[in-house]
């Protein structure tokens, strides 16, 4: 298979992730949807994908930690919701609207990955 195919596919699944991913049998949302949200919960199953420990699986050069959308609530919620690249074309990394994460749930987020090793505000 080729190395394009590979890569096709495993963005396409995250991307699948991503949009289905409430509707999808997950033993990690299950277990974290029956008990009270709290950021490091939402973390895990919003961010916690491509994002692991603050990090960046699709782009290691642009992990959560050290990030300039790290610089306050506004900018962090701003750029999760509508997600450019520095060109301002559309990159990799889906929106998450107010109907996917409130605004509370984004400062909960927020405010958890501030605590990620490395993270600087």
């Amino acid at each position: 298979m080729k190395k394009s195919t590979i890569w096709s596919l495993f963005i396409f699944t995250i991307a699948g992730w991503v949009v289905f991913g409430e509707t999808m049998i997950s033993p990690v949302s299950t277990a974290l949807s029956d008990q009270a949200p709290d950021g490091a919960k939402l973390y895990a199953v919003h961010c916690g994908v491509c994002h692991a420990q603050g990090g960046n699986i699709i782009n290691p050069a642009l992990p959560v930690k050290g990030s300039a959308k790290m610089k306050s609530l506004a900018v962090f919620t701003a750029y999760n919701r509508n997600p450019l690249k520095a060109d301002g074309s559309k990159g990799v990394m889906p929106g998450f609207p107010v109907d996917k994460i409130s605004d509370q749930e984004m400062k909960l987020i927020y405010e958890y990955s501030l605590t990620l090793p490395g993270t600087k505000k």
